[in-house]
């Protein structure tokens, strides 16, 4: 089994420690006492299908029930081959692998986009439901996609959907972002954009505030560049304006993009675009006008004339007889001794 550097959370860790068998639990994916699993879910922003990991870390509860999380997987990949050095051995692979939480909130999104066109008349449906009109619909656009029945599948079927289902964060998560309805037994739901636009921006507050910010390097930079720093002469609702767009501008790699338009809706950013673009304009150097090519012009002839009478005097010169001329360079020469 090959090896690989990973940055893992702490949960993800007290997961492995948890079991002495912690290679066989991560293989059988059908142990429902598993402490790990692994997702092959829709990417929230591109719905393609993407690793996560769902972890329990009863650690983290004196009842040994814990808490669950559900972790992006990536991998780093170097711009050239490396490799590790690891105490005395080598591992030829040099990639990173990153496990970081993400919200739950971001995975339910493009589940319930799916099923956005069959709720026209804003129907309530039951999690079953809206978790199986996901998987039928995810299915029926990869047959759209590869009608040829020898063409290579996206491996739709493969998606871990119904795997969300049962787990214990799932409908907190539906009712942070969806008009709910008890029935009783049962509990209803339906997509609600307006309140997920202003969970989002509950967010993007957070993700923009200064003490963040200053924490993070890249967004500093990008607020730099657009002549947003902390040390630029401009005014504060222009700087904090610059915060709101970038941070929106970050939980894009997260949304599909009909949410982040209606999110950048939300804002006015009139004014910022109108600065940022002056700013741009000003670091981006200009064209000639007609003026100044004509004068470029006037002068490149200009030259042209003067390089055309140096050589016409260069040639009369030539035509001279010089035979009789001192040379410039006996006036350097070693002088004679005086006679005695």
């Amino acid at each position: 089994m090959s090896s690989r550097i990973a940055i893992a959370p702490n949960a993800l860790l007290n997961a492995f420690k948890q079991s002495k068998q912690a290679e066989v639990s991560l293989l059988n994916q059908n142990e429902s006492e598993n402490a790990l699993s692994f997702l092959t879910l829709p990417h929230p922003r591109t719905s393609h299908p993407t690793l996560f990991i769902h972890v329990k870390d009863s650690s983290s509860s004196s009842d040994g029930n814990g808490s669950s999380q559900i972790l992006e997987v990536q991998a780093v990949d170097p711009p050239a081959p490396r490799s590790w050095f690891i105490d005395d051995a080598v591992l030829e692979d040099g990639r990173l692998l990153m496990m970081t939480p993400i919200d739950p909130v971001f995975l339910m999104l493009p589940i319930l986009g799916t099923i956005a066109p069959a709720e026209g008349s804003g129907n309530f449906r039951t999690l079953d439901d809206i978790f199986g009109l996901a998987v039928t619909s995810l299915c029926k656009a990869d047959k759209d996609v590869n009608p040829s029945p020898g063409a290579p599948q996206k491996s739709i079927k493969a998606l871990d959907i119904n795997e969300l289902l049962p787990l214990e964060f799932i409908p907190p998560t539906m009712r942070r972002i969806c008009d709910i309805q008890d029935l009783g037994e049962h509990t209803v739901y339906r997509f609600s954009l307006p309140q997920t636009i202003q969970l989002l921006r509950q967010k993007v507050a957070h993700l923009s505030s200064p003490g963040v910010v200053s924490r993070t390097r890249s967004m500093a930079r990008a607020l730099a560049r657009d002549g947003l720093g902390p040390d630029e002469p401009v005014e504060e609702t222009l700087r904090e304006a610059g915060r709101l767009k970038l941070s929106c501008e970050i939980l894009s790699q997260y949304l599909p993009p009909s949410i982040y338009e209606a999110l950048l809706k939300s804002y006015d950013f009139g004014s910022l675009d109108a600065y940022v673009r002056t700013i741009r304009a000003e670091d981006t150097p200009t064209a000639p006008t007609t003026k100044d090519t004509n004068s470029a012009a006037a002068g490149a002839s200009k030259k042209r004339k003067a390089e055309t009478q140096v050589s016409r005097g260069a040639q009369k010169l030539m035509k001279t007889d010089t035979s009789k001329m001192t040379k410039l360079t006996s006036f350097f020469g070693k002088k004679p001794e005086p006679k005695k």
